[in-house]
């Protein structure tokens, strides 16, 4: 497995250029093995729908947040707030 240094895209081990940004021959050999790699947790961005976990609290691909629970997420999320109480009574 090759992982693209311009996208951090996995690609296959005879790849001559990244199947997501097209740069040719850009790539590393992952540090880890391969289990370790498949294992990791995965969060879907809700814009585009990318598995791609990215650094930080944004999508790699799209720049749209990340999900509240999504790891290296920045942001705290907020309480949820009832409908029903902010309805008025009189």
């Amino acid at each position: 497995m090759k992982i693209c240094l311009n996208c951090h895209t996995e690609n296959h081990d005879t790849a001559d250029k990244c199947v997501h940004c097209h740069m040719p021959d850009n790539f590393s050999e992952p540090d880890m093995p391969h289990d370790a790699l498949t294992n990791r947790p995965t969060v879907n961005c809700r814009n585009c729908g990318s598995e791609e976990p990215g650094h930080g609290p944004k999508c790699v691909h799209c720049h749209f947040p990340l999900p509240a629970g999504a790891p290296h997420s920045q942001h705290h999320s907020l309480s949820k707030i009832s409908v029903k109480s902010n309805w008025r009574t009189g």
